[in-house]
């Protein structure tokens, strides 16, 4: 998680109005592939192995529900 404060003009680029966050699997704990539902649309993502990196906008979030497939 990152947090910007600014209490002037902050000096340099603007940051861009979405990142990919990396989510490694194995260091929460799993291994193979996974299933991934976005919780607040209710869609299913898809299918990862490794790691997860969704796009988020500058000043949002994301809720996701990681399921190990069987």
């Amino acid at each position: 998680v990152k947090f910007m404060v600014f209490t002037q003009d902050p000096i340099g680029p603007v940051p861009p109005d979405s990142v990919k966050i990396a989510v490694k699997l194995d260091q929460l704990g799993l291994k193979g592939t996974v299933t991934v539902t976005d919780l607040w649309s209710h869609k299913r993502v898809g299918n990862f192995t490794n790691d997860f990196a969704p796009m988020i906008k500058r000043h949002g979030a994301g809720l996701y529900r990681i399921t190990v497939k069987k």
